[in-house]
Order: C-alpha cells, then sequence, then structure tokens
C-alpha cells in the first residue's frame, strides 16, 4: 500500500510544472508575433553598419513565464531586410529580403503592461 501511494504522488509531481517556471507556448500565438517583431525592430541587424533593419523570417520555438509581468523567450530565424534604421520598423513593410542569409536569434522580452515602456528586450544573441 505504501508503495502504491508513493508511486502515485511522485507521478503527480512529475507531471506538475515548476510554479513559475518556463514553460512552451504556441508559436501562432498573436502576442508572440507581437513579441517577436518588437525584439527585432529594438535591436539593428548584422548589417546595420549599412544602415538596414534585420527582419523576422521565422519563430522556431516560444516560451513565457511568470514573473513580475510576463517573460518571453523566443528562438527567432532573422535576416537582412531593405528597410532603412532611418525609417521607423514596420513589420507589414520590413520583409527578408530574397537574397539574405537567415540567422538564429534568442531574444529575451520583459512585458509589464502597467509599466511605460511595456516591453523591454533583456537579451539578444545572434549565431554568426
Amino acid at each position: 500500500m505504501k508503495t502504491l501511494l508513493l508511486f502515485a504522488v511522485s507521478l503527480t509531481v512529475s507531471n506538475c510544472q515548476l510554479l513559475g517556471g518556463a514553460r512552451e507556448t504556441a508559436i501562432e500565438d498573436a502576442i508572440i508575433a507581437e513579441v517577436a517583431h518588437f525584439a527585432v525592430s529594438s535591436h539593428p541587424g548584422e548589417t546595420s553598419e549599412d544602415g538596414f533593419y534585420d527582419a523576422l523570417e521565422k519563430i522556431n520555438k516560444a516560451e513565457k513565464q511568470t514573473v513580475a509581468g510576463t517573460l518571453y523567450t523566443l528562438d527567432l530565424q532573422v535576416g537582412a531586410s531593405g528597410c532603412t534604421l532611418k525609417s521607423e520598423y514596420d513589420r507589414a513593410r520590413c520583409k527578408v529580403k530574397a537574397s539574405s542569409a537567415s540567422r538564429r536569434c534568442i531574444a529575451k522580452v520583459h512585458v509589464q503592461v502597467w509599466m511605460k515602456p511595456q516591453n523591454a528586450v533583456t537579451e539578444w544573441n545572434c549565431e554568426s
């Protein structure tokens, strides 16, 4: 009987997520796209010396964690766009150029809706 009880408790504990821990979320979620575009627009691309933004090509994976707001960890594919840094980033207009090499970037974005500004990119790392 003790063995059965211990097995039931361990099975329950192993299937629970850590409270406050990061958990995977659907990449199709509209908020994920918004946060991803915010992250990309906040960091001039690898071609910034040429005066152009990078653009979002694909969201590979997204996680979110509740931490005095929401911390999103995004695994992204980005590439060079034709949008100049002199203009405002526009996700509808800033698309990856066909000739652009794709790069994988990991972004962490902290969203606190009660703050101004609401979003802050706390980490941005791209593979070379």
